[in-house]
């Protein structure tokens, strides 16, 4: 079975919703406080941005049937780690979501097994994230 590790975490193919669920849960639970120290929440259109550069990269692994990613796949994978670091340089909101959810973590363990399988679990967990946070109530602002 396929798994990423995300600290002392392991998200397989069966408890990747529920990983979601409790990351969006804590996310909504405890708001990022700006340095003004005024709350601010991630916006639906904000994660979909994120969700947008994963399924690019998704669409071309579920058309191939390669055991291994691709290099060019894999620089696909890498730039959306830098895009990711841009956008959370850019939004103190963003980097919280991330760092919140491990997303860096999941796609540096998928860089790292370099296999389809570890791909599409990590498109299906950032998939579930905005699952959970549209069910939870995050909305555009």
């Amino acid at each position: 079975m396929t798994e990423l590790k995300i600290g002392n975490e392991k998200v397989n193919s069966t408890n990747f919703g529920d990983f979601a669920e409790k990351a969006i849960r804590g996310i909504n639970h405890k708001p990022f406080v700006n340095s003004k120290g005024r709350e601010q929440k991630i916006t639906t259109s904000k994660i979909r941005g994120i969700l947008e550069l994963v399924n690019k990269v998704y669409n071309r692994v579920i058309n191939t049937n390669d055991v291994e990613l691709s290099e060019n796949i894999l620089a696909d994978i890498a730039y959306i780690k830098v895009k990711i670091a841009y956008e959370s340089g850019r939004e103190p909101v963003v980097k919280d979501f991330i760092q919140r959810t491990a997303f860096t973590a999941a796609i540096t363990d998928v860089m790292n097994q370099r296999t389809r399988e570890s791909f599409l679990l990590f498109a299906r967990y950032v998939e579930s994230l905005i699952a959970y946070f549209k069910f939870y109530g995050g909305k555009d602002e």
